[in-house]
């Protein structure tokens, strides 16, 4: 009876442990992106050690995978455009530059909001995708909408502001 209980007391605390390890893997993670990402950041710069065709491949498939259509895409500057994207509050459109050994990743954002005075009904227009806002403010979660392609493709993540 007791060497029953301990084999189930050492199951529990094995899975413990890993839940633990778990939890602290999830908190460096993402430590690391918030002291890498600086407020007001609009640029993500990924660099990896991959030739040009290979990140033209990974960007395209993971924009797919992210449910985004290309506008446009010219391999001989390595631009790509997205269409813009529903997203939890709003529209997304990236541009990317794809180079060899690095992917920029810049974007647009358009809030699904309408301003009515009078007769007139005016549209807010696109607005450049930047590291700030709240929690679930429209140009947070565009950001984060943004960041999800980047964390997606291989190399280390870099922010900037430009």
């Amino acid at each position: 009876m007791i060497k029953i209980l301990s084999t189930e007391l050492t199951g529990l605390l094995t899975i413990l442990l890993n839940m633990i390890r778990v939890y602290i893997i999830l908190s460096c993670l993402s430590l690391c992106y918030h002291l890498q990402a600086q407020e007001k950041n609009n640029t993500i710069i990924v660099s990896n050690d991959l030739e040009l065709q290979e990140n033209i491949k990974q960007v395209t498939e993971m924009l797919f995978e992210l449910g985004y259509g290309i506008h446009s895409s010219d391999v001989k500057t390595g631009i790509i455009t997205t269409t813009e994207k529903p997203y939890k509050n709003g529209s997304v459109k990236l541009n990317i530059l794809v180079r060899a050994d690095k992917i920029s990743i810049r974007g647009y954002f358009s809030m699904s909001v309408s301003i009515n005075i009078g007769s007139v009904t005016s549209d807010l227009g696109w607005t450049m995708i930047e590291n700030r806002g709240q929690k679930n403010s429209p140009i947070f979660n565009a950001w984060s909408e943004m960041n999800k392609l980047a964390l997606l493709l291989p190399g280390e993540k870099t922010y900037e502001t430009r």
